[in-house]
């Protein structure tokens, strides 16, 4: 049995930052070498800080591609199964995005809690700080 390593690689300080996966054993050996994930990559933009859910049908990450309202934005893909072709990513909107950059997301196990680090007003001292949101189960 195999799973996906996700991972960001280059430069963010020259926009040079897209996501990769590496299929790997459980136990993490390499099956092969690491593919850019051209369909959630942006040319000229940083795509860093993923965050797959449990049954690899979703993956959060944050970016400054064209249509990120601050500085960064998390954005979301999915699809239908866990080896499946990503849908485009979208951006997750004002309910967790702001004027101000929002990075690095997590999710929780359950895939219900979003912890997100961001610089937006009410936090300590003017630093980025982790924010949280959660959602329902599906069908409610």
């Amino acid at each position: 049995m195999t799973t996906a390593l996700y991972f960001n690689r280059g430069k963010i300080a020259s926009f040079g930052a897209d996501l990769y996966a590496a299929r790997v054993t459980h136990n993490g050996e390499p099956l092969a070498p690491a593919e850019r994930l051209t369909d959630l990559s942006a040319p000229g933009a940083n795509d860093a800080g993923q965050s797959v859910r449990t049954d690899g049908r979703e993956i959060l990450f944050w970016s400054d591609r064209v249509g990120t309202a601050g500085d960064a934005d998390i954005w979301v893909s999915t699809r239908s199964s866990a080896h499946g072709a990503w849908s485009p990513p979208v951006n997750l909107g004002s309910v967790i995005n702001a004027e101000f950059a929002e990075e690095r997301p997590n999710l929780s196990h359950d895939g219900r809690t979003l912890f997100f680090d961001s610089l937006r007003p009410g936090g300590v001292d003017d630093s980025q700080d982790i924010w949280m949101s959660t959602r329902r189960p599906s069908g409610h």
